[in-house]
């Protein structure tokens, strides 16, 4: 998914601006310990840290799903895998209050589903633009469709009132990081390498 994605590419036309150039900010890279931003990190590599097995998703490539619990609350995550040509490789990590997987493995450890810089499911909106900056675009109200894509169907989905993207507005880079929210707090977290 790019800056400018086909998804969004619409949210364009519709409001005649290209968000992508209206302001300057830093694109997440990091997840669950895993980074996207140079080398990305292979099948075995995930397997390795977390175990588990993968949910076939076609061209889409394979999903690893993980349940995590702490005293307040459930972590989803699910790194999606794809054969990139030098073997399979990690090209997206997402973090979520609600289950989009069908089989899960469960992990201990839920502090590792923040990013680098600490910011993770449950987290206020203001925490996420302290530490980023403002996002390269808004969508406000997102499109049912994208808000489906990411939680698996509307019936798992919260009620997202908002989606925040970060990227660069050079099309060869293909890093992307997107909040999902509702009420002010991150329900939804994904990093992207994937075109």
């Amino acid at each position: 998914m790019r800056c400018c994605a086909a998804v969004f590419s619409l949210v364009f036309v519709l409001v005649g601006t290209d968000a992508c150039s209206v302001a300057k900010s830093t694109t997440p890279t990091c997840a669950a310990g895993f980074c996207l931003a140079d080398n990305l990190p292979s099948e075995s590599d995930v397997r390795a840290v977390f175990g588990g097995s993968g949910e076939d998703l076609g061209r889409l490539g394979t999903r690893f799903c993980y349940q995590s619990e702490s005293p307040n609350r459930k972590i989803y995550v699910a790194f999606v895998e794809k054969d990139l040509g030098e073997g399979r490789r990690l090209v997206s990590i997402r973090a979520s209050s609600t289950n989009f997987c069908k089989h899960l493995s469960s992990p201990e450890e839920i502090a590792r589903y923040s990013t680098r810089e600490g910011v993770g499911v449950g987290d206020s909106e203001r925490k996420v633009v302290a530490v980023y900056g403002p996002p390269t675009m808004v969508i406000s109200p997102p499109p049912l469709g994208v808000v489906e894509e990411f939680f698996g169907s509307s019936k798992n989905a919260p009620v997202v009132e908002r989606i925040a993207h970060y990227g660069s507005s050079d099309p060869a880079d293909p890093l992307t990081a997107t909040f999902y929210y509702a009420s002010g707090e991150v329900v939804g977290i994904e990093i992207s390498a994937d075109e």
